[in-house]
């Protein structure tokens, strides 16, 4: 299987590129937070590693969905030879990657997928997923109490959101780093 590793990591730079925020790096970080978690819990790393590098590859343009995520990385897993049970799994822990998919009937179910949204939600609330938040609300034009308070609600809901305690300690530091910094500005009435 460390072919079709090879392979999907091959795509993934050709399709993403090497841009820090939404390419090649982004999908190593992802991969990387998946990979540690899942050897703390006792998870398959296989599917994990290839969600990571394959969920971001129609996200370019940053108006991509999961479900058009993960039809993309069907199609390339079946390019390049992936089982079909396999190929499957995957493309079930990308869709299930983004709470939007959710309803009573499609919630993340297994070890895997658990770990793969928990992985993308520490991406979000690192330094370099927070400063990509900071950009996004910029371009809104939100006054400085707006924007503060839009980044203090994201990381605690990202927080919140988060299946596993392992995951909490693994990014307990990050985070109250941010979330002190968040208070202090409120209370100082700093601009970013």
């Amino acid at each position: 299987m460390g072919d079709t590793i090879l392979k999907a990591k091959a795509i993934a730079l050709k399709e993403l590129g090497d841009d820090t925020f939404y390419g090649l790096p982004y999908t190593e970080r992802v991969k990387e937070k998946a990979i540690s978690l899942a050897d703390r819990l006792g998870a398959q790393t296989l599917p994990l590693i290839l969600a990571s590098y394959l969920h971001a590859i129609p996200k370019k343009d940053k108006q991509s969905t999961s479900v058009e995520s993960s039809d993309k990385a069907s199609l390339i897993l079946k390019r390049i030879g992936c089982p079909d049970e396999l190929r499957i799994r995957v493309t079930r822990i990308i869709m299930l990657g983004d709470p939007k998919n959710w309803d009573t009937s499609k919630r993340p179910k297994t070890i895997e997928e658990k770990i793969f949204y928990d992985a993308k939600v520490s991406e979000d609330i690192s330094s370099i997923g927070l400063i990509k938040q900071i950009i996004s609300l910029e371009e809104q034009n939100l006054k400085d109490e707006e924007l503060i308070g839009s980044i203090d609600n994201f990381m605690k809901e990202k927080y919140g959101s988060l299946f596993f305690d392992k995951t909490k300690n693994m990014i307990e530091y990050d985070y109250r780093l941010v979330t002190e910094f968040v208070t202090n500005a409120k209370k100082q009435g700093d601009v970013l």
